[in-house]
This record gives C-alpha cells, structure tokens and sequence, in this order.
C-alpha cells in the first residue's frame, strides 16, 4: 500500500483522524509504538465538557465546542459501523465548593461564561445537596453544566481504528517510527524497522511525545508530559447522578457502573509508575 497520509500515533486524535480520512476516500497507514488508545487515551477520564476559564482564546472556545456538538452523531455512527459502544452519555456536571472565598470566584466566573453564551447553572448549597444527595453537606455552592458528556476514550479508539480498517486503512500496533523522511522543508514520509514508507503527507499525533520531532521539523514543540493519576473503584454505592468537580479534583460514575476518583498533577517526565 501506498497510503495518501501517514498518521504517527493511535490515540483518540490520530485514529479519528484516519477514520475521517479515510471515509473521505483516502488510502491511510497509521503507526503506534504500542496498542490503540494504550498511553494517554486510555489513561483519561473521557469527559466531554466545556466550561473554560476566563482567558481562554474565543477560538480555542469555538473549537472545544464545535467538537463536542460533534460526539453526539459519531457516538451513533461508530455503533452502527461497528457495533462498539464508546460509553457516550449525558453526566452533567457539578462543580462544587465548600469554601467561601471561592464561591465568590464561582460567581464572577459564571457571569463570564454566561456572557460568553455558555449555559451554566448556580445552585445553593442545599440545592446542589439536594440533586446531588452524595455531597458533603457543607457544600456551600454549585456550579451545574448540564451539556457535559463522558465516553470511555480507550474504547473510543478502539471503534475509530476498526471504523477506519473496516474503510480500508492500515492501522499497525507495536509499530515504532524511528525517523521521519525529509526533502527539503518537507516531511515525504517515515522509516521503521529498516523500512521507509513514503507518502504525500504525514500527521504526527503523539501527544506529550510530539517533542520528539522537534529536529527533524527543525521547529520546537513545545509538549511536555504531565502524569494525572486516577482511581478507579468498584462499588455497591448509589452510583452519582453527575459528574462532580472541585478545585481539589473529580469523580464521575462510568457507564460501566464504576466510579472513577481523579487526578494528580505530576511533573515527573515520561515515568508513567
């Protein structure tokens, strides 16, 4: 095969990628180091949300909202191409504080995104207790997001890269590209193990390894890795009626029925122990 893009990287963004790509026609090889949705992808919480802080570039915004209207259709045409399920459901989000400097933040923030267009309720200590019966009752406020989805990202890709094979991509685990192939400013394809595949184009799609080419590009990029730690626990509890969230963390009932307690913020480089 002599693919028309190749897609370093099989994570969430590299395996939607190709599906897209290749239901647009095109011939696609995707190479990963390791399994589909195996690093960062299967490590996330796979909250579809959007609720930005105050700063956020309008055209970040615009984007993180374009995508997430998006989910709702490919949620259903992944099953049906499929028949995988990528856990894609409704988990309104509450985001709660038990301290009284930080709710007055919560006010200021909130008038910022509803002046942005956004959607996004207050709710009284009592009132946030009251639709969410598992809070600490010393909740003092809440902030509720109702359009706020979740899916199970590892899964996630896993039905983007069979969508995309099943169009007629080539999607390799277990695949390490050791360089890429240059000609002149431009990127003309990849080596690995002894062999080179050249292409038209080629997508990096890494992640917090995109730094890595930063001399082949002769650009830097400046990605670096930042471990999040999360536990995920089994039990018989009356599973959350939101996804609930603090300046301290989260935690979010899965579809699976498992809850999910989040996250450290860890800058200890590529140690993923």
């Amino acid at each position: 095969m002599s693919p028309d893009v190749i897609v370093i990287g099989a994570g969430a963004i590299g395996t939607s990628i190709a599906y897209q790509l290749a239901k647009a026609g095109l011939k696609v090889m995707v190479f990963d180091r390791g399994r589909v949705g195996g690093e960062a992808t299967g490590a996330s919480a796979g909250m579809i949300q959007l609720n930005p802080d105050r700063g956020t570039l309008p055209a970040y915004s615009s984007l993180g909202a374009e995508s997430a209207r998006l989910f709702t259709a490919l949620a259903a045409e992944l099953l049906e191409r499929t028949g995988i399920d990528i856990g894609y459901r409704r988990a309104s989000l509450l985001h709660v504080t038990l301290d009284e400097a930080e709710e007055a933040q919560l006010r200021a923030h909130r008038a910022w995104q509803l002046d942005q267009g956004m959607s996004v309720g207050w709710l009284d200590g009592a009132a946030a207790v009251d639709v969410e019966p598992a809070l600490n009752p010393n909740v003092r406020a809440a902030l509720l997001y109702q359009d706020h989805y979740q899916v199970v990202p590892r899964v996630l890709a896993q039905a983007l890269a069979r969508a995309a094979t099943d169009l007629g991509a080539v999607v390799l685990e277990g695949a390490s590209v050791d360089r890429l192939l240059t000609q002149g400013d431009r990127v003309v394809g990849v080596a690995l193990g002894g062999e080179t595949i050249r292409s038209p184009e080629t997508i990096v799609a890494t992640g917090a390894w995109a730094s890595a080419w930063s001399d082949a590009l002769r650009t830097p990029i400046p990605v670096r890795p930042v471990r999040g730690q999360m536990v995920a626990l089994s039990t018989t509890a009356t599973p959350l009626h939101h996804a609930v969230s603090s300046s301290d963390g989260y935690v979010l009932t899965k579809a699976d029925g498992s809850t999910i307690v989040g996250t450290t913020v860890e800058e200890v480089g590529f140690d993923a122990r």
